[in-house]
């Protein structure tokens, strides 16, 4: 860390520089490697984390039974979030937890086992910031991409990738 004290230089002064300065200098120097850190990808992650839920689903099966968690993304102010039908399907009681917030109830509305999707509407309370859709019509092997979860309850969980296939849609045979 680079100490400056610029009273220190104008005189001939031998004193060390004070401690508040020390501490001045080092929150200075914290400041601007963060700023340096802060790389396009990283923005990017903190505006969408705000969009991602977790949803957790109790699984009853003879002998016990479980909690099974998946993600969510909101899609619009009023509550619509998109997840994978196999988080929702044949299951017991479901929460959906947005991050720093109590969890709030949920309705299905509408789903496709074939695609593996589902659209349920939540009830939280608050402001909702949906995550800002791209366009899939043209994508291109080889483009990146970045995925961010909840797989296994790991929440926020960030896996930057490639587009590696295009039109496996699943759909009824």
């Amino acid at each position: 860390v680079a100490i400056t004290c610029p009273a220190a230089a104008q005189s001939d002064s031998r004193e060390p520089p004070s401690s508040a300065s020390v501490v001045e200098s080092d929150q200075a120097a914290e400041s601007n490697d963060l700023a340096l850190r802060r790389t396009p990808l990283v923005e990017m992650i903190e505006r969408v984390s705000p969009s991602v839920v977790n949803i957790s689903t109790l699984v009853r099966r003879a002998g016990g039974s479980t909690i099974v968690e998946g993600s969510g993304w909101i899609l619009h102010e009023s509550g619509y979030v998109i997840t994978n039908y196999h988080v929702l399907e044949d299951r017991g009681p479901t929460r959906v937890t947005l991050s720093e917030r109590a969890p709030c109830q949920y309705r299905l509305l509408a789903y496709l086992p074939y695609e593996d999707l589902a659209l349920i509407q939540i009830n939280a309370v608050g402001p909702l910031k949906p995550v800002r859709l791209g366009r899939s019509h043209d994508l291109m092997l080889g483009e990146d991409v970045l995925v961010v979860g909840n797989p296994g309850g790991l929440n926020h969980s960030v896996t930057p990738g490639i587009i590696s296939g295009l039109g496996r849609g699943g759909g009824p045979s």
